[in-house]
């Protein structure tokens, strides 16, 4: 694949998953909500948006299957030094984002997009798995590490880890800031320790493994923690 082909498909990529996920679904779940009395969180908008996100994944799956096949074979070639570099960065992200935490809780700053989270746990287990171990730790790595943060890191690393970062955190609050106020999007930062060592880890290894290994870890073990504190 020439580098103009995979230019036009980065492109693509992020048109799909800012034009036609981020803002076409949050407008399609306001209308409905608005006009047809259909809840994002009722069975029917469950069922909208797991359509939405599992053609989404596999749009990007297809437009980046070469790049993903070498992540795993990358993956599979020291299993164990790889798998050790993973867990590694998964405690450092864990760490930096602990005083982070405390530093919101503090302040009073609630994440609303975990929130969100423990209301689907709550009665749609099977979408909340889904998104945060497969839909998550796959498409959001192509998208700010594969495409934003591999691009920009050819012109400026400093862009390259701000763009990423910013971007990556801001999606998971926007939503809420909408909705919420200016307050909520201060869980912004909560983001940030994640989002850099998921660059850090892509930068590293030059591989989406590192990274999305690293997303997966973090994604699994916030998973564990709600369904306990749900099913508890």
């Amino acid at each position: 694949m020439d580098k103009t082909t995979k230019r036009r498909d980065d492109v693509k990529i992020l048109l799909a998953y800012f034009a036609g996920y981020m803002v076409g679904m949050t407008a399609l779940s306001y209308v409905l909500e608005r006009f047809a009395a259909i809840s994002s969180t009722s069975v029917l908008g469950l069922i909208i948006n797991a359509v939405a996100s599992v053609l989404l994944l596999g749009y990007i799956v297809m437009k980046k299957r070469a790049e993903l096949t070498a992540a795993w074979r990358t993956a599979r070639q020291a299993p164990g030094k790889n798998s050790w570099f993973v867990i590694k960065y998964f405690f450092f992200a864990y760490l930096a984002t602990m005083p982070v935490a405390l530093l919101l809780a503090a302040l009073q700053v609630t994440n609303q997009n975990q929130t969100a989270l423990v209301g689907l746990f709550g009665g749609a287990l099977w979408y909340a798995v889904f998104m945060a171990v497969v839909f998550g730790p796959i498409v959001e790595e192509v998208v700010f590490r594969g495409v934003i943060f591999a691009r920009l890191l050819q012109k400026s690393r400093v862009l390259a880890y701000a763009a990423s970062m910013i971007l990556f955190a801001f999606v998971h609050v926007a939503p809420y800031m909408l909705t919420g106020g200016i307050k909520n999007g201060l869980a912004i930062i909560s983001y940030l320790p994640l989002a850099f060592f998921l660059c850090r880890a892509y930068e590293q290894k030059k591989s989406l493994y590192a990274s999305m290994g690293v997303h997966l870890l973090q994604n699994s073990l916030a998973t564990i923690l709600l369904v306990l504190a749900t099913r508890g």
